[in-house]
């Protein structure tokens, strides 16, 4: 995950984190959060496959912006 990011966002700073499963049972727990510094209102969950293929599954906005005004949206998805 971090040399997907590091690639794909080379001057960006960024916090990863799981999911708690146990505390949120309706959020995937093979997901991982990523909170970017740019971006610290938003909570993008991404996930990597067994070979290491990592896809953006969805994105936490806390008002109705669109997908496309944010800075790290990466296509088409469902949004929390």
């Amino acid at each position: 995950m971090e040399d997907y990011l590091e690639s794909k966002y080379p001057n960006e700073n960024w916090e990863i984190s799981t999911i708690d499963f146990r505390e949120n049972k309706t959020e995937n727990p093979y997901y991982l959060k990523v909170i970017f510094e740019t971006e610290p209102l938003y909570i993008y969950s991404y996930y990597v496959n067994g070979k290491g293929d990592v896809e953006q599954k969805s994105i936490y906005t806390p008002n109705s912006t669109p997908l496309e005004n944010l800075e790290h949206f990466e296509g088409e998805m469902e949004t929390d």
